[in-house]
């Protein structure tokens, strides 16, 4: 309860102070800010909806993806698009024909999704009438399944409830399983977990069941790494928009950098990323040079911890390249985003961190030394 109070609070202080930011705009992407937003079931919107109004509700169809920053959102019209969004809580009881990718308190689908999910939740509830159409990876407290998910699924949660289909196989870190007695997986089950299989007699499982045993503490620190996840999105995604207001015109330049020369932003980052640490070290090593040492390896930290957001903004201005009006702030928005939910894709983070270190220490050099440059 502690944390889902901590969650719902930062996700709606934010999603209220980023309203002050976005503007609306006419162009391919609809961009929207109030208290709330609300597509009726006689609208059609063929825009990417961004927006971080405090409630969304579309009973109409959106012909388009939506991203959004917000407090509680329902749909139950039609998203012909993706769906990337972090809020307090989001039920689904329409359709969606993209994938979902999703940080919430609650998350309820009692619609469809047609393509893959990938839900950090407190809590997740599919229900009788809900289907996941793909993959699906669920991180949540408490997880239910009562309808149709139709190929593997992936789960690291404190307590996995099945009572519905899945049409291929489960898998996992799981502290407690139970299947119910409407449960068939007809595939096999291969999780790992401090508890035996709790499994009605009427389940129907077609493969091998399989059960690592882990120890309870294990667990139990894999839940807490879940429960923070929506924290540390938050509060990332908080510093790269205050960052985009403080220095607009900074964000603007690094994106003409890389367009411009993207090997050679490449380049200052890989030797910037070998050549700084290698200083540091001879500083240290020199004595007399050891104040230079610790002010060099504090600039670097810093260098390191910007090159998110630069690039964040770089991979923004590529999603909204039509939108010409498009506001910095949204930029930002669309771009954390998207960055943010990678860094938590198995195997696929490794690679996306080590370019956005690559490429954001070279974007941040390639500013100071074009800034130098000026003044000299």
């Amino acid at each position: 309860m502690k944390n889902k109070l901590i969650s719902f609070v930062i996700v709606s202080f934010v999603a209220v102070a980023f309203s002050v930011f976005i503007i609306k705009s006419n162009a391919s992407a609809e961009t929207a800010v109030s208290e709330s937003i609300n597509i009726t079931n006689q609208q059609t919107i063929d825009k990417t909806l961004v927006t971080s109004a405090s409630d969304i509700e579309i009973a109409g169809v959106l012909n388009g993806d939506l991203l959004c920053f917000a407090q509680d959102v329902v749909i139950t019209g039609t998203i012909n698009g993706d769906i990337l969004c972090a809020t307090n809580s989001i039920t689904i009881d329409g359709k969606v024909t993209g994938s979902m990718r999703v940080f919430a308190s609650k998350v309820s689908v009692n619609g469809t999704i047609e393509g893959a999910s990938s839900v950090f939740a407190e809590n997740f509830v599919l229900g009788d009438k809900g289907t996941l159409g793909q993959d699906a990876y669920l991180a949540s407290t408490n997880t239910f399944i009562r309808g149709l998910v139709n190929r593997d699924i992936n789960l690291a949660s404190e307590k996995v409830d099945i009572d519905g289909t899945v049409n291929r196989n489960v898998g996992g870190t799981i502290t407690q399983l139970d299947l119910g007695g409407k449960a068939v997986v007809k595939g096999g089950i291969s999780i790992k977990s401090p508890n035996d299989i709790n499994k009605s007699p009427t389940a129907v499982v077609l493969g091998a069941t399989n059960r690592e045993k882990i120890s309870q503490s294990n667990s139990m620190l894999m839940n807490y790494d879940i429960t923070s996840a929506l924290i540390v999105f938050v509060s990332l995604l908080a510093v790269s928009m205050t960052l985009v207001i403080i220095m607009p015109k900074t964000f603007q330049s690094s994106v003409e950098i890389v367009k411009n020369k993207p090997l050679k932003t490449a380049l200052f980052g890989l030797v910037g990323t070998v050549a700084v640490p290698f200083i540091v070290v001879l500083l240290l090593i020199s004595v007399v040079g050891i104040p230079m040492a610790f002010m060099l390896l504090l600039a670097y930290i810093l260098i390191i911890s910007l090159s998110g957001p630069f690039v964040a903004y770089f991979i923004g201005s590529l999603l909204l390249k039509k939108q010409k009006k498009a506001k910095q702030p949204v930029i930002m928005l669309a771009g954390s985003s998207l960055l943010l939910i990678t860094y938590l894709v198995p195997i696929l983070n490794i690679f996306v961190m080590t370019l956005v270190y690559i490429f954001g220490v070279g974007i941040i050099f390639r500013l100071a030394r074009i800034k130098l440059a000026n003044k000299l």
